[in-house]
């Protein structure tokens, strides 16, 4: 389906001329498929044959074709994230304006569902400061959620809030990325739903509330704090419009970032701020618009914190000693364990335990908890084993792949292993897919695989 007149007449606002011809016929192809490895998963990384590298990422690849990604252990482990590649240039802004940060910075990601660019932000923490990731919508909420339990990184702290919600927060963030919602323009080649809801109104529509969404959020920037911004939109109403016009009400300051020629990226400067265009003719990647700028000053003033902070304890020795039995303490070096209201453990930095006390004080957040005590018994969760807190050599219950593809359905069924009694973990290919609870005879047992996560076909 061919997109809208209008939408071409505002598209030749930005493209040249004379590539016009080649951006409209690029629309007609088939879409790239991108995915991203993850930083702190590299065993057991899968093959993709003939996969190339994403320039602008080193985590990146393009693939050749789209394998069946649902049937792929690799995949269900977080070995790797399916995205766009124009969708990954966030990480090579972080990496220029690292000098900018602080060692351990606050980077914020307030309308992060599904989570591509949460995960990409976590791969270049690499377990340095905090990720605060945030979605409003319930069920996009619950899809980022899954995503990064599965990618595994200890150093996120998620949450279910309006923008305006949150703004009883002082200023959090050294930096912030907004991924706004918007009319999808970057959409058209893998969806056509997104060509036939495209219309001029729905993008003065988005443009609106991008602005809308930018005033509040800026307010939880630091001084001196950095924003990115991006849409998977072409046009300059969704862009260059909402960004220029936040020097009215803020003290901001465009950032110019140096990228190599052969990327041949669009660039256009408005108002001393730069645009960064990823265009499916030029790229192998989808439509994207990306800039950046700091945030000279922030007056914001939340007022008193008046929320009772949920009560976290540090755990017994007697509860210490149960998870040594199962986690290995030299993968939790660095960080203290903590026991919630409900039984839930949290491992958490120094960092992370200051930003905890600090937010709950005003908002309701969370992180991803390991495992639960119910009295002295403990549950390990999904989360605990994506993030490979297990003891490696602990006797795992090794999976070839149809058996891998059996236990990501959620089946139990009989293996020739003998495994000693209590939890266990599930391997494919030494990359962890979950738990199971292995019962008193060695050879039953039960599988603890998250029932929402479950392969359905």
């Amino acid at each position: 389906m061919e997109p809208s007149p209008h939408f071409f007449s505002m598209a030749k606002e930005v493209i040249p001329e004379r590539e016009f011809s080649d951006f409209k016929n690029s629309l007609l192809k088939d879409p790239v498929t991108g995915l991203k490895l993850n930083s702190r998963k590299p065993i057991s990384q899968p093959d993709f044959d003939g996969a190339e590298l994403v320039p602008w990422n080193a985590s990146g690849r393009i693939l050749k074709e789209r394998p069946s990604f649902t049937n792929d252990p690799f995949f269900h482990a977080g070995i790797y994230y399916v995205q766009d590649p124009s969708a990954m240039f966030a990480e090579y802004i972080v990496v220029q304006l690292e000098d900018l940060l602080p060692t351990e910075p606050v980077i914020g990601d307030l309308c992060a569902a599904p989570g591509g660019k949460s995960v990409g932000l976590l791969n270049h923490l690499n377990g340095r400061g905090v990720l605060f990731s945030n979605e409003i919508i319930p069920k996009r909420f619950q899809v980022l959620k899954d995503n990064l339990t599965k990618w595994g990184h200890t150093n996120v702290m998620l949450s279910n809030h309006r923008i305006d919600q949150l703004l009883k927060l002082p200023p959090l963030f050294d930096l912030l990325l907004m991924d706004v919602p918007c009319s999808g323009e970057g959409m058209f080649r893998k969806s056509e739903a997104a060509v036939k809801a495209w219309t001029p109104e729905l993008v003065e529509m988005n443009a609106e509330r991008q602005k809308e969404l930018m005033q509040k959020a800026l307010r939880l920037v630091k001084p001196g704090g950095i924003v990115i911004y991006c849409t998977c939109t072409l046009n300059r109403t969704e862009n260059e419009a909402v960004i220029t016009g936040l020097g009215e009400e803020f003290e901001v300051e465009g950032i110019d970032l140096k990228y190599p020629d052969e990327w041949i990226l669009l660039e256009t400067t408005e108002n001393n701020h730069q645009f960064i265009r990823f265009l499916p003719h030029r790229v192998k990647g989808g439509g994207m618009t990306w800039s950046c700028f700091k945030m000279l000053e922030n007056d914001h003033d939340p007022g008193i914190s008046i929320k009772k902070r949920p009560q976290l304890s540090e755990l017994s020795s007697g509860k210490r000693k149960v998870l040594s039995g199962i986690f290995d303490p030299k993968k939790m070096e660095g960080h203290t364990l903590f026991e919630d209201e409900r039984g839930q453990i949290h491992l958490m930095s120094r960092k992370q335990r200051s930003l905890w006390d600090l937010i709950t004080g005003y908002v309701k957040c969370s992180t991803l908890p390991i495992g639960t005590f119910r009295k002295d018994r403990f549950k390990p969760h999904h989360f605990s084993a994506m993030a490979g807190f297990h003891y490696q050599a602990a006797n795992p219950l090794s999976l070839n792949l149809s058996q891998s593809r059996n236990y990501l359905r959620r089946q139990t069924f009989s293996t020739s292993a003998s495994l000693s009694k209590g939890y266990r973990i599930v391997k494919y290919h030494n990359a962890s897919l979950g738990w199971a609870k292995v019962h008193k005879d060695g050879k039953k047992w039960t599988n603890l695989y998250p029932t929402a996560h479950r392969i359905i076909n």
